[in-house]
Formats: structure tokens, C-alpha cells, sequence
């Protein structure tokens, strides 16, 4: 035990087994899937042999300096599984606070339980990531009455703050005539995050890849429908919670036929 404890610190140990799980000694393969704009990323353990091999259910992941950044569970008492020939085991680490680095998967693999070592993937990096913040509708051109959603969603690292929608509302307007058609009062929702005192004149917090939604219903304050032509919605928000520093955007313009 002493003698596997040495090896593992070391770096010689840890580059065979990189060797090991690529070259198929252990009747294993690691894919990592990265998808740019998402935050989880994939580590599947395949069974490439006609023998089953045993994984430890624990993914660590490392940093390019070496230290451990995730861990999803206990060593001691994490459970072995199992994986039959042509099956996989997938595990899943979400990269929301994750820095721009390169990072390396270590997991635990043998040909029986007693036999499990460590092994690093190949490195990869955090999925890509804009630093944008984006207001949308989830179409271009409507038929009468048909609900208008609307998103904004922060894509960049910062936190985005959010007026909640009794506070500064989302506003509708008609892109002709500039008229404010429309001002939402309800159905606030932020996706994910916690608003400060309920759905009340605070801000949302919206970190990387959160959205706060809004649909509109084609009326105008009165109740009435609007009529058909081109219209854009107008938000607002801030890189801080406070009412300095508003940055207004606009969606694209979109079409009530």
C-alpha cells in the first residue's frame, strides 16, 4: 500500500497510466465530449475489451499546476462499478466556476477491484465562453395573438444584475412609431438564481449562462391587441446591484403579422 501511495505522487506513475488508458492495456478508452456554450463537460469510460474492468465511481479533476479543482465524491467509501464489455459509465462535471486552464480528468480503473489505479485523460479546456450578454425573442415573425417570449441571457463571466420586472420593466415598442406599447407587470422569472427580497424592486443576480424570461401575450396596457407591424423590446441591466451604471439593449426587431 505504501509502495502504490509513492507512485501515485508521482509524476512517472501518472504519465504510464496515461499511456495505459489510451493505448487500451486496460481494455478502457476516456472521451471527453466539450460542447462551446455549455457548462457540463462529459468524461465517458468505455469498455473496449471482452473482459469487464472496474471504475471507481469518483472523478477528480486537476489543474494544469496540479491542483485539484473537483472532486464529485469520497475515495474511502465511493462505490466500484462494474462496466461490462461495450458499455460505458459517464461522469459529468459542471465547469460554472471554472477559470480559463487546461485540466485533466483522474479516475480509477482496473481489470478486478483489487486492482484499481489512477489515470489521467488527456487535458482539455473549460467549454468556450462569450462575454456577452444577449436579449432575444424566441422568434422572428408571429401570427396574431400568439405569446412573444423573450430572454435575456448572460453569457460572459461576470455576474449580470437584472432589475426584476416591477421595478424596470421589459418594454415593448412598436419600432414605427417608437410608441412604448407595452410595459410586462408579471410572471418574472429568472432561471436558476435567487432574487433578493421575492419578486420585489431588487435585482436578480444571472451568472454565466442563467436567463431571465419574460412573455408577452400581444397586448397592449389597455388589454387590447396590438396591431400588426414591426416591434423590438427594450431591457435593461448592470454589472452592479445598485441603479448606477444601466446598460440598456435592445432585441432584435420581430414581426406581429
Amino acid at each position: 500500500m505504501n509502495i502504490m501511495k509513492k507512485l501515485l505522487s508521482s509524476g512517472l506513475w501518472q504519465i504510464l497510466f496515461i499511456v495505459i488508458l489510451l493505448t487500451g492495456i486496460a481494455s478502457a478508452r476516456a472521451d471527453i465530449t466539450v460542447k462551446p456554450g455549455e457548462d457540463i463537460v462529459k468524461i465517458t469510460v468505455k469498455n473496449t475489451g471482452s473482459s469487464p474492468i472496474y471504475v471507481l465511481n469518483v472523478l477528480t479533476i486537476v489543474g494544469s499546476g496540479g491542483d485539484i479543482v473537483y472532486t464529485s465524491g469520497d475515495i474511502s467509501s465511493a462505490d466500484i462499478l462494474k462496466i461490462s464489455p461495450k458499455k460505458s459509465y459517464t461522469f459529468s462535471w459542471n465547469t460554472y466556476d471554472a477559470t480559463d486552464d487546461t485540466y485533466k480528468g483522474k479516475i480509477y480503473i482496473g481489470n478486478t477491484k483489487k486492482s484499481l489505479t489512477s489515470t489521467f485523460t488527456k487535458s482539455f479546456k473549460v467549454p468556450e465562453r462569450s462575454k456577452n450578454v444577449h436579449f432575444y425573442t424566441n422568434k422572428k415573425s408571429y401570427k396574431k395573438g400568439q405569446n412573444v417570449g423573450i430572454t435575456l441571457r448572460n453569457d460572459g463571466l461576470d455576474i449580470v444584475y437584472v432589475p426584476n420586472l416591477y421595478d424596470t420593466k421589459w418594454e415593448i415598442i412598436n419600432q414605427k412609431t417608437k410608441e412604448v406599447i407595452h410595459i410586462p407587470f408579471e410572471g418574472c422569472n429568472v432561471e436558476g438564481q435567487t432574487s433578493y427580497g421575492g419578486c420585489q424592486p431588487y435585482y436578480y443576480e444571472l451568472r454565466h449562462h442563467n436567463t431571465a424570461k419574460q412573455t408577452w401575450n400581444q397586448k397592449d396596457d389597455s388589454g387590447k391587441q396590438v396591431k400588426p407591424g414591426t416591434y423590438i423590446a427594450k431591457a435593461v441591466y448592470s454589472f452592479d446591484n445598485s441603479d448606477l451604471d444601466k446598460i440598456t439593449i435592445y432585441t432584435s426587431k420581430f414581426v406581429i403579422k
